[in-house]
């Protein structure tokens, strides 16, 4: 009986539900549109109008044909994306803004709605930009391991169309399905 059990217990756990090459495809296809969320989140923002937003000298408007309209609208796109504690810091970053209790500087939120309910954005977005346009050669990407609910890839990395380095990303699969779970800016 014992025997048996073990066996069972074996099975099972080998059965992880997905294959390697799933997890590539999974994971490329979140990259790829990890890329448009690293420019909101750290690099240049959302194209604004030239026009100061009523109310602050600090946000503009973002245009009339930007693809985001709201927080809300970025935070959903967001959420397809990233695993929930993720998005927890990138919604932190992106629209609460921080302060450090070790002096007395404070990052101002990079968006936010205005009294009219438009998206504006920071205007400095340019001048304080973190993102580098870093993107992934997924010819080099290797599973590193897979477990029911996680998966780790390594996959090497480009700025600028030339090789940078190798990055380790970790997969989740949460009840919306499989997110990123590093960030891949």
């Amino acid at each position: 009986m014992l025997a048996l059990l073990c066996v069972l217990t074996f099975v099972s756990c080998g059965d992880i539900g997905y294959t390697e090459e799933e997890i590539k495809q999974t994971a490329q296809t979140l990259i790829e549109a990890s890329y448009e969320l690293n420019e909101i989140y750290f690099g240049e923002g959302l194209p604004t109008k030239d026009e100061v937003s009523v109310g602050s000298a600090l946000y503009r408007p973002v245009t009339d044909d930007c693809k985001y309209h709201s927080t809300l609208e970025i935070k959903a796109a967001t959420e397809k994306v990233y695993t929930e504690d993720y998005c927890q810091i990138l919604f932190k970053r992106g629209f609460e803004g921080t302060s450090l209790q070790s002096d007395t500087r404070i990052v101002y939120a990079r968006f936010i709605d205005d009294f009219d309910g438009r998206l504006t954005a920071r205007k400095d977005l340019k001048e304080t930009a973190l993102y580098n346009g870093r993107t992934y050669d997924f010819s080099t990407m290797k599973v590193d391991s897979m477990k029911k609910t996680e998966a780790k890839i390594t996959v090497t990395s480009m700025v600028n169309g030339k090789t940078d380095q190798d990055v380790a990303i970790t997969l989740k699969l949460e009840q919306s399905g499989w997110r990123l779970d590093t960030p891949t800016y």
